[in-house]
């Protein structure tokens, strides 16, 4: 049956940071193969400088942070909102 590519974008201010911060720190999956992965999903014009940006401006948002409290478990582990972004940035969006 063979892979067929299909281009799509999620368009929704909800769908980054989160899951990423649990896949890198609960889940402990190296930002390495995380970035080996993406290239396939990666839209040509997002770079580094892009999505730190577009994360820095949903951090400044206080709907958006304010947000993310309702979208968690409330089992989740300890989470902090600008400390995940920033590990985030540090640990996988400085090296797209």
């Amino acid at each position: 049956m063979g892979y067929s590519f299909v281009e799509h974008t999620v368009d929704s201010p909800y769908y980054q940071g989160y899951d990423i911060w649990l896949a890198l720190t609960i889940l402990c999956l190296s930002p390495e193969k995380i970035l080996e992965a993406f290239p396939a999903y990666r839209p040509k014009e997002m770079t580094a400088n892009n999505c730190i940006s577009n994360l820095q401006s949903k951090l400044a948002d206080k709907q958006f942070t304010a947000d993310i409290s309702n979208l968690t478990r409330h089992d989740a582990p300890e989470y902090d909102v600008n400390a995940a972004g920033e590990y985030v940035t540090r640990e996988l969006l400085s090296k797209l």
